[in-house]
């Protein structure tokens, strides 16, 4: 099953990228969906590259782009999203705000996680969590936004925020405790 899920993503991948500049309308499936999500992303970020084109404009950008390519119209009115936390970033917020979120939401955990798994040896195992926490989510980021939707989102910042809690060393000598 997973195999055919993979080759169906595949020949959509294909069928896609032959199809970019001809007029036969896209097959559906949640490959060549993706894919008009990205497309659509990626534009939307050449057109806004600084500033993006504002916090939950991505359903206008989309409806915009399927009713100038009628052939990318596979997709329905339900979708509000790039279905990627970083091309759906870019298109948002530009370039600016990807790199604010970017290191915000990733990169300074991720630095606090290495630097406890490296000054703090007991600890390592917060470390070592938080790091696959963070990666794990950026991996499933690829394909589906989950920062924008409030569980997974509160499931992420509890996690990673526990972790570095558990990460710092609490531990005070004991000229730290006794009364000058």
């Amino acid at each position: 099953q997973t195999i055919d899920k993979f080759n169906a993503a595949v020949t959509n991948a294909t069928q896609f990228v032959d199809n970019e500049d001809g007029n036969k309308k896209q097959p559906s499936g949640t490959a060549s969906e993706r894919f008009i999500f990205w497309k659509v992303a990626i534009d939307t970020a050449k057109k806004h590259p600084f500033f993006g084109s504002g916090s939950g404009d991505f359903r206008l950008e989309l409806e915009r782009f399927t009713t100038a390519y009628p052939r990318y119209n596979v997709i329905g009115d339900s979708y509000r999203n790039a279905h990627n936390i970083f091309f759906g970033w870019l298109a948002l917020f530009g370039i600016i705000g990807f790199l604010a979120l970017m290191v915000s939401v990733f990169l300074l955990p991720l630095k606090f996680f290495f630097q406890t798994i490296k000054n703090n040896p007991e600890k390592s195992w917060a470390g070592l969590v938080g790091i696959w926490i963070i990666l794990s989510s950026m991996i499933f980021g690829l394909t589906e936004t989950w920062i924008v939707h409030s569980a997974p989102n509160g499931v992420y910042m509890f996690f990673v925020l526990s972790l570095m809690a558990f990460s710092v060393n609490n531990t005070q000598s004991a000229s730290d405790t006794t009364l000058a």
